[in-house]
């Protein structure tokens, strides 16, 4: 069940909406060319490759790029790049808890093999769904890589 009623006009337009049932609140939406969007924070920027590494929206926060250890062993570099994801989180308050989802990426798919152990040790139980995929990185010591959606609701 929505209710909505039109704010006072200003530089952009806002729609309040309130739900009901257990996410009852108020809530505040940007109305932007007829779509609604909740505010969009991009907590890292690279300007060199035009991408954000960190981005809140809404609920959740996407994070990308997560890698460390480069041109070490595949055990070294997926535990560098749970300890980046984990560094990144935590710049949003958040904890490897609220991740729900996360890509890996490999050079060698074979290598998956230690992601499981190396999962059970960061996550206590309390998994993401995951994804593994196989990529050509830009530099030649790179073997792993994780991309990350976490919830903050």
């Amino acid at each position: 069940k929505l209710r909505h009623s039109l704010g006072r006009p200003s530089r952009s337009d806002f729609v309040h909406f309130q739900a009901s049932g257990e996410s009852e609140g108020m809530h505040e939406f940007e109305v932007d060319g007829g779509k609604l969007m909740k505010d969009i924070k991009r907590i890292e920027v690279d300007e060199f490759w035009a991408d954000s590494t960190i981005i809140e929206a809404g609920d959740f926060v996407f994070i990308a790029y997560c890698m460390g250890n480069e041109g070490k062993s595949i055990e070294e570099q997926i535990e560098g790049a749970f300890l980046v994801l984990k560094e990144r989180l935590s710049k949003v308050g958040l904890g490897l808890d609220s991740v729900v989802k996360m890509d890996c990426l490999f050079k060698d798919i074979n290598d998956l093999n230690y992601l499981s152990d190396i999962i059970k040790k960061y996550f206590d139980g309390k998994y993401p769904t995951r994804k593994a995929f196989t990529s050509d990185f830009i530099r030649e010591g790179i073997a792993f890589q994780i991309d990350a959606i976490a919830y903050k609701g």
